[in-house]
């Protein structure tokens, strides 16, 4: 998994997304305080790392713990 920032979507971004039917059939942002509640433990350890990131570079994790920064 790749997490890159993408920076903040205006409302009009928003309204244009469209999922591929075939794969997904909904969409939502949490904060990063329900990462726990929404994605299975390993890939909420990895969303959190990447937001933890922003403010210094990348990271190169091994199952969702940090090994190395960028």
């Amino acid at each position: 998994m790749f997490l890159f920032d993408g920076g903040v979507l205006s409302a009009e971004r928003i309204a244009a997304i469209r999922l591929c039917a075939d794969e997904l059939d909904r969409f939502e942002f949490v904060d990063p305080s329900r990462l726990g509640d929404v994605l299975i433990p390993r890939l909420a350890r990895r969303a959190a790392a990447g937001l933890a990131a922003i403010d210094h570079g990348g990271v190169y994790l091994e199952d969702g713990s940090v090994v190395a920064n960028a």
